[in-house]
């Protein structure tokens, strides 16, 4: 695989920091509430992990992206690294998709708080959302 060049790197870090960013914030404002809320029971249970994962999973992507941002940026100090032999961007792809993958989950069981049917239907939309983000994973590569 030929090495990817260092403005592809700059862009790349920047969009999975911003996208990163937003879906963790809204992974962790949704955390907030379920651990502020009445409701307990082991689905409860299970969506706060789930959540906790999530967020969790895009805080490391925003420092991993924004520490690969950093060091491929013009005039930095640190060397430049070509796309694999810096940790960094590794961490951070594998956390974006972690998180991704946690909210995609946690989507699925979040109708399964009301009733069957809806649980049903939620899973269904998140394992299609999981199967066109694949197909745009293998596409590309």
């Amino acid at each position: 695989m030929e090495p990817l060049s260092l403005e592809y790197l700059r862009v790349l870090s920047s969009q999975l920091i911003f996208i990163s960013v937003f879906l963790g914030g809204v992974s962790a404002g949704i955390l907030g509430n379920l651990i502020t809320s009445n409701k307990s029971g082991k689905l409860i249970n299970v969506m706060i992990f789930g959540y906790a994962i999530a967020s969790t999973a895009f805080i490391v992507s925003v420092f991993s992206m924004t520490k690969t941002l950093v060091m491929v940026t013009p005039g930095s100090p640190f060397p430049k690294p070509e796309v694999f032999q810096s940790a960094t961007n590794p961490l951070g792809v594998l956390g974006f998709f972690l998180g991704i993958i946690a909210l995609l989950f946690m989507i699925a069981l979040s109708g399964w708080l009301k009733s069957k049917k809806l649980g049903i239907a939620t899973s269904i939309i998140a394992l299609i959302g999981f199967l066109i983000v694949m197909a745009t994973i293998i596409e590309v590569g």
